[in-house]
């Protein structure tokens, strides 16, 4: 680290994306400096997004069949182990990024409102 990215930050994360900012969140009180370069329409990559998130939070939703749909969509390029440990945790994170104030589509009873995706 450069001297003045060391007097000015603890940590440096590269991506102002979902993953960098939610980074950047946990490691507070931390200095974070976050770095992003500037796509195309000055969006980051988890803008260009479907405006979903694979978690199962749902009466009728299973781990299961996220995994397997996560495998089906990756055609083979995701490693299964990976897979299923990103979609058992998706839950507990659901409810993190609600008490950071995300305001997710709630139903009248208070469920998640869930759609599928495409």
């Amino acid at each position: 680290m450069t001297a003045q990215i060391k007097d000015t930050a603890d940590v440096v994360i590269v991506g102002s994306g979902a993953a960098g900012l939610m980074a950047a969140l946990t490691l507070a009180p931390r200095r974070v400096l976050v770095l992003s370069e500037k796509a195309p329409g000055g969006v980051c990559a988890s803008q260009w997004s479907q405006g979903g998130i694979a978690a199962a939070v749902g009466a009728e939703d299973s781990t299961e069949s996220h995994v397997a749909d996560t495998l089906k969509a990756a055609a083979g390029t995701a490693d299964a182990a990976v897979v299923r440990a990103l979609v058992e945790a998706a839950p507990k994170y659901i409810e993190i990024l609600a008490r950071y104030g995300v305001q997710f589509e709630k139903d009248e009873t208070g469920a998640y409102k869930l759609s599928r995706e495409a």
